[in-house]
């Protein structure tokens, strides 16, 4: 019988705790094991696979936080959530707005659109699993 698929591990940053809950509670029920910050903070973790973050100020800011990020959670696929962002953005557009992201979702979404945008960032097989 084939070993079960290793859930994904992501990281949640939003100050604000209801938005971090919410969205905590909607990919932890999706199956992913979760874990929470306030702020990136000055210490990384390994072994994360995905790293969702509010992005509160977008055009002044977004690039040097995803920069952050991305130097705290070396590996890790990161995906932006924002007020200012009118629309989900992929390609060049999120490339010039701040490169490193995955994805950058408005905010509110749904739980459907985040799950997606989840879904196809993260990389497949995930390092650590059975099937890499």
């Amino acid at each position: 019988m084939p070993a079960a698929a290793t859930p994904a591990t992501l990281v949640v940053i939003d100050a604000d705790d209801a938005m971090r809950a919410l969205v905590h509670e909607w990919t932890a029920g999706a199956g992913y094991r979760v874990r929470e910050r306030a702020r990136p903070g000055m210490h990384g973790e390994s072994n994360v696979n995905l790293v969702v973050v509010d992005l509160c100020d977008l055009p002044a800011r977004g690039a040097l936080t995803v920069e952050r990020v991305r130097g705290l959670f070396p590996g890790a696929a990161v995906v932006g959530l924002s007020t200012q962002a009118a629309r989900p953005l992929g390609g060049a557009a999120l490339r010039a707005i701040a490169p490193g992201l995955a994805a950058l979702l408005p905010k509110p979404c749904t739980r459907a659109e985040l799950l997606a945008v989840i879904a196809a960032a993260l990389p497949r097989p995930l390092p650590g699993s059975a099937a890499a």
